[in-house]
């Protein structure tokens, strides 16, 4: 059910009340007719119930910080989407105590995109490198890939689909101002540049142990499947795994060495239920999506030299997956006309192709 009766901002402080504890912000939206109403009772509740002026106080300066922290955001423009906004992702809308509210950096387009979660062990050995490159090129045209960001195979798989002009998306446990890893510094500037970085938890968050399993049902919550590559016994990837299987997805898993403690954690999922994965047509023809008989695209597939400055400009973004035409006049930073005259003329010379919500693809030779 959708908080019909907050506004953005009423939802912003009902989120950053209580980010860490979903449960309890659906709880608040759900009793409450508004936020005045509830902000109401809680004045209520302090006066009328606790009668040291000490802790009166503490709760008062909880509200006056949180309104404090309100205006901030609002004064800098922060970017975030609430539920109710049209663009927020309808997969995550399913899932049971969806973020209120998710900051974003990028693309935001992408979010609604057909996506596979990938992931996997912090800890990933040259197997599980070779699984990232043998199975994921040939899902780049029909997905994004969505993983966490955290070292090993999340990191793997965010690179592969960078090198290929395919789209990611990396869900964070931690505000957006703040890169966790810091060795994924690189990777973060590049994801938000060219894919999505998404987080429910508000800028200057930092990455607390306890955030990453909460930040793992968003994962598996907009994608269409989970497909895990190497994982201990207890493995966050299987927690991705199981928030997966509750949120009625898809879960494939691909077997590893015996006697590989990463092996343990993917060979229990496919005793569980998960579906082995040989190659990438094992997942390609669940979603009933023929496997091309081409090959992938080579990682330097430049455009045609005799494109012009401003062509290949805007061609350079684009990849067999979606993009959005705001990303691409955001990122070009080339006036809207100049880009939509640039896009007509690159889809005469055969060169991309339109999908509907002036979504715009690359078509590789």
């Amino acid at each position: 059910m959708l908080p019909n009766n907050f506004n953005p901002t009423a939802l912003l402080k009902v989120h950053l009340l209580c980010y860490d504890n979903p449960k309890r912000a659906h709880s608040i939206v759900s009793t409450f007719e508004s936020y005045d109403q509830f902000e109401s009772m809680i004045n209520d509740f302090i006066t009328t119930t606790i009668t040291q002026k000490r802790h009166q106080d503490l709760f008062r300066n909880r509200f006056n910080a949180l309104h404090r922290q309100t205006r901030s955001l609002l004064e800098k423009k922060t970017s975030f989407i609430t539920v109710q906004d049209p663009l927020y992702p309808l997969t995550l809308r399913e899932i049971a105590y969806f973020p209120l509210v998710l900051f974003f950096s990028g693309s935001l387009s992408l979010a609604s995109t057909p996506q596979i979660a990938v992931v996997g062990s912090r800890k990933n050995s040259d197997y599980g490198a070779q699984a990232i490159n043998t199975l994921l090129p040939p899902l780049l045209p029909h997905f994004s890939i969505t993983s966490g960001l955290a070292d090993g195979i999340d990191t793997l798989a965010h690179q592969c689909a960078l090198d290929r002009h395919a789209a990611t998306i990396a869900v964070v446990g931690n505000g957006l101002d703040v890169i966790y890893p810091a060795k994924n510094a690189n990777l973060y500037k590049k994801i938000s540049k060219s894919g999505l970085i998404l987080s429910e938890f508000p800028p200057g968050t930092p990455g607390l142990a306890h955030h990453f399993p909460q930040r793992n049902r968003i994962v598996s919550g907009l994608s269409k499947a989970t497909l895990v590559i190497e994982a201990s016994k207890k493995s966050g990837a299987l927690i991705t795994a199981h928030h997966a299987l509750e949120q009625n997805r898809d879960v494939f898993a691909v077997p590893g060495p015996i006697g590989s403690q990463t092996s343990i954690g993917c060979h229990r999922l496919i005793q569980e239920g998960a579906k082995l994965v040989h190659s990438s047509n094992d997942i390609l023809e669940e979603f009933q999506i023929k496997p091309s008989s081409k090959p992938s695209p080579p990682l330097d597939s430049a455009p045609p030299s005799s494109l012009s400055s401003h062509e290949s400009a805007v061609i350079t973004l684009l990849s067999a997956t979606p993009h959005s035409f705001d990303y691409l006049v955001t990122t070009t930073q080339l006036p809207v006309q100049t880009v939509l005259q640039t896009l007509t003329l690159l889809e005469i010379k055969g060169l991309i192709v339109q999908h509907a919500g002036q979504q715009f693809s690359r078509i590789l030779q």
